[in-house]
Protein backbone atom coordinates (compact mmCIF):
# COMPACT_ATOMS: atom_id res chain seq x y z
CA UNK A 1 0.00 0.00 0.00
CA UNK A 2 2.76 2.46 0.91
CA UNK A 3 4.73 1.54 -2.20
CA UNK A 4 1.66 2.24 -4.32
CA UNK A 5 1.15 5.63 -2.67
CA UNK A 6 4.80 6.52 -3.28
CA UNK A 7 4.60 5.42 -6.92
CA UNK A 8 1.46 7.46 -7.48
CA UNK A 9 3.03 10.55 -5.93
CA UNK A 10 6.23 10.28 -7.95
CA UNK A 11 4.26 9.80 -11.16
CA UNK A 12 1.45 12.22 -10.36
CA UNK A 13 0.35 15.25 -12.32
CA UNK A 14 -1.03 17.17 -9.35
CA UNK A 15 1.27 20.07 -8.29
CA UNK A 16 1.25 18.78 -4.71
CA UNK A 17 2.45 15.38 -5.92
CA UNK A 18 5.60 17.09 -7.18
CA UNK A 19 6.22 18.76 -3.82
CA UNK A 20 5.78 15.50 -1.91
CA UNK A 21 7.85 13.70 -4.56
CA UNK A 22 10.66 16.21 -4.02
CA UNK A 23 10.65 15.37 -0.31
CA UNK A 24 10.84 11.66 -1.05
CA UNK A 25 13.69 12.21 -3.53
CA UNK A 26 15.54 14.31 -0.95
CA UNK A 27 15.24 11.47 1.56
CA UNK A 28 16.49 8.94 -1.00
CA UNK A 29 19.49 11.12 -1.88
CA UNK A 30 20.39 11.63 1.78
CA UNK A 31 20.00 7.91 2.46
CA UNK A 32 22.66 7.21 -0.18
CA UNK A 33 24.99 9.70 1.47
CA UNK A 34 24.39 8.26 4.95
CA UNK A 35 24.50 4.57 3.95
CA UNK A 36 28.26 4.12 4.56
CA UNK A 37 27.59 4.63 8.28
CA UNK A 38 26.57 0.98 8.50
CA UNK A 39 23.49 1.77 10.57
CA UNK A 40 20.23 -0.08 9.98
CA UNK A 41 18.17 0.99 6.96
CA UNK A 42 15.45 2.25 9.31
CA UNK A 43 17.88 4.44 11.28
CA UNK A 44 19.42 5.78 8.08
CA UNK A 45 15.97 6.60 6.64
CA UNK A 46 15.02 8.43 9.84
CA UNK A 47 18.27 10.40 9.76
CA UNK A 48 17.82 11.16 6.06
CA UNK A 49 14.38 12.62 6.76
CA UNK A 50 15.97 14.94 9.33
CA UNK A 51 18.25 16.37 6.62
CA UNK A 52 15.31 17.39 4.42
CA UNK A 53 13.43 19.93 6.57
CA UNK A 54 12.66 22.40 3.78
CA UNK A 55 11.28 19.72 1.45
CA UNK A 56 9.34 18.16 4.36
CA UNK A 57 7.75 21.47 5.30
CA UNK A 58 6.78 22.11 1.68
CA UNK A 59 5.25 18.63 1.52
CA UNK A 60 3.33 19.16 4.75
CA UNK A 61 2.04 22.51 3.52
CA UNK A 62 1.00 21.12 0.16
CA UNK A 63 -0.97 18.33 1.81
CA UNK A 64 -3.07 21.01 3.50
CA UNK A 65 -3.58 23.13 0.36
CA UNK A 66 -5.48 20.64 -1.78
CA UNK A 67 -8.99 21.69 -2.73
CA UNK A 68 -10.90 18.98 -4.51
CA UNK A 69 -7.77 17.04 -5.41
CA UNK A 70 -6.39 13.85 -3.98
CA UNK A 71 -3.92 14.81 -1.29
CA UNK A 72 -1.56 12.39 0.32
CA UNK A 73 -1.96 12.44 4.08
CA UNK A 74 0.89 13.50 6.34
CA UNK A 75 1.17 9.94 7.64
CA UNK A 76 1.32 8.54 4.11
CA UNK A 77 3.97 11.09 3.17
CA UNK A 78 6.13 10.21 6.16
CA UNK A 79 5.63 6.47 5.66
CA UNK A 80 6.45 6.82 1.98
CA UNK A 81 9.62 8.77 2.74
CA UNK A 82 10.71 6.16 5.31
CA UNK A 83 9.96 3.31 2.91
CA UNK A 84 11.84 5.03 0.10
CA UNK A 85 14.82 5.79 2.33
CA UNK A 86 15.04 2.21 3.61
CA UNK A 87 14.70 0.84 0.10
CA UNK A 88 17.42 3.14 -1.19
CA UNK A 89 19.79 1.92 1.52
CA UNK A 90 19.14 -1.70 0.56
CA UNK A 91 19.73 -1.14 -3.16
CA UNK A 92 22.84 0.95 -2.44
CA UNK A 93 24.27 -1.90 -0.36
CA UNK A 94 23.31 -4.40 -3.06
CA UNK A 95 25.13 -2.30 -5.62
CA UNK A 96 28.28 -2.11 -3.52
CA UNK A 97 28.34 -5.83 -2.68
CA UNK A 98 27.28 -7.37 -5.99
CA UNK A 99 28.11 -4.56 -8.44
CA UNK A 100 24.48 -4.82 -9.66
CA UNK A 101 23.65 -1.12 -9.67
CA UNK A 102 20.64 -1.11 -11.99
CA UNK A 103 18.23 -0.09 -9.23
CA UNK A 104 20.27 2.73 -7.71
CA UNK A 105 19.43 5.58 -10.08
CA UNK A 106 17.69 8.58 -8.57
CA UNK A 107 16.17 11.21 -10.87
Amino acid sequence: MIALAVALVLAGDHPNDTVVGNYILCVRRMAVRLEPSGESPMDIADAAKAYCPTARTAGLNSSRDVKGGTAISIGEMESGASFSGRSQVVVTRLCRKTKDCGLTSIP
